[in-house]
């Protein structure tokens, strides 16, 4: 009987001491996302002024009704890397810092353009019709 005691009490001490570990871990990983989270708050801050500037800047470079062919002379002008796809530019401007629960983020200027009249498809006519922030990714 004293050694089914003896078992037990060396059973719980044992349980006690690995719930123990968990805990601290998990406090620990708790502790090192937060801090992950600041670090990558404030780099997002920083970015974001860095972003609002360069939209800034494409809104007063190309203003609204600038046709399609004068947005791709100007981007190529200035040797900018674009995608264009469903009549839409964009400009790859930076990627946000990822952040369990999610992942890196693209931001782009986003080119928006109207088609001309009487053509169902894309022209170098089609007219600037908003500039805008996108940004593109996901989360858990």
């Amino acid at each position: 009987m004293l050694q089914k005691t003896r078992l037990v009490k060396s059973a719980l001490a044992i349980l006690g001491i690995i719930l123990l570990a968990v805990a601290c871990y998990l406090v620990y990983g708790y502790r090192q996302l937060k801090l992950q989270s600041a670090a990558a708050h404030r780099t997002r801050s920083d970015l974001e002024v860095k972003f609002q500037s360069q939209h800034e800047q494409y809104q007063l470079d190309l203003p609204i009704g600038t046709p399609r062919a004068q947005v791709r002379k100007y981007l190529d002008s200035h040797k900018v890397h674009y995608n264009e796809w469903r009549g839409e530019i964009s400009v790859h401007l930076g990627d946000e810092p990822d952040v369990f629960p999610c992942d890196r983020w693209d931001v782009y200027v986003s080119l928006e353009f109207d088609h001309a009249q009487d053509k169902p498809e894309s022209t170098l006519l089609d007219k600037l019709t908003k500039v805008s922030l996108k940004r593109v990714g996901h989360c858990l």
